[in-house]
């Protein structure tokens, strides 16, 4: 993989590069599979990406320079279409970084988990101004959704802390225009278990029913928080 992208020749063999990447993001470590062996797996993959950076990188700069019209019309990254989208577009680097905190966060790892988010935030931030922003629409949701299950699953903070921090993700959420209805959905459930954990059903109401309005298909996750939701409002009910 490295020797080709040495002796990239043009956009066609980019793609054909690109395609046998896509390979690697689908052969990924079994969930029983432990940490160790999923930082082993996904951390080397990272090591090659960045040095299949340094290749192929300066040979996308070049072709924009040779084709400036063209790459522009593309979506390239920098003022007047000057340069080539970042190798963060092309590589799966950040998504190797938000699976590897999604893992440490499942295997109780919570300080683990935040290096990780900390590198792909990082990382991703390296595209806030260019093409790629667009491109990464789906690794900025899911370092979010990984943010979030983190801070309000994994955190010792009290709980009139932790809600005011849920105020202040919520303000976010309400003006964030880059994430897909059904990912708002899924950070609105989020925090609807948080406020059914504190027992604060009516927001958990509130917040679930603004997730299932915003879906356009069926998510079985945001519908079982419901059920433990009306299972919950029915509990409460009957001891009364």
């Amino acid at each position: 993989m490295i020797r080709e992208a040495k002796h990239l020749g043009g956009n066609e063999r980019l793609k054909e590069l690109k395609a046998a990447m896509n390979i690697w993001r689908e052969r990924v470590p079994h969930q029983c599979e432990s940490i160790k062996t999923w930082k082993e797996v996904l951390e080397n993959r990272n090591f090659i990406y960045e040095q299949l950076c340094s290749f192929i990188q300066p040979q996308l700069n070049s072709q924009a320079e040779q084709q400036p019209g063209r790459t522009q019309g593309a979506g390239a990254a920098g003022s007047g279409g000057q340069h080539a989208v970042p190798h963060v577009e092309l590589l799966d680097i950040c998504w190797n970084l938000v699976k590897l905190a999604s893992v440490s966060r499942k295997s109780g790892l919570p300080s683990l988990a935040l290096h990780y988010q900390e590198a792909a935030e990082k990382k991703l931030g390296t595209a806030n101004n260019n093409a790629s922003y667009e491109l990464l629409k789906y690794e900025r949701f899911k370092l979010q959704y990984e943010v979030l299950k983190l801070e309000l699953g994994h955190n010792s903070e009290d709980a009139e802390s932790l809600e005011d921090k849920v105020k202040g993700i919520e303000k976010n959420l309400a003006t964030e225009s880059a994430f897909e209805p059904w990912q708002k959905a899924s950070l609105k459930q989020i925090i609807a278990d948080f406020y059914l954990s504190r027992g604060r059903l009516r927001a958990a109401q509130e917040h679930l029913l603004a997730a299932i309005s915003e879906l356009t298909k069926r998510d079985p996750k945001i519908w079982m928080s419901y059920a433990r939701l009306n299972e919950t409002v029915y509990e409460h009910q009957k001891d009364k």
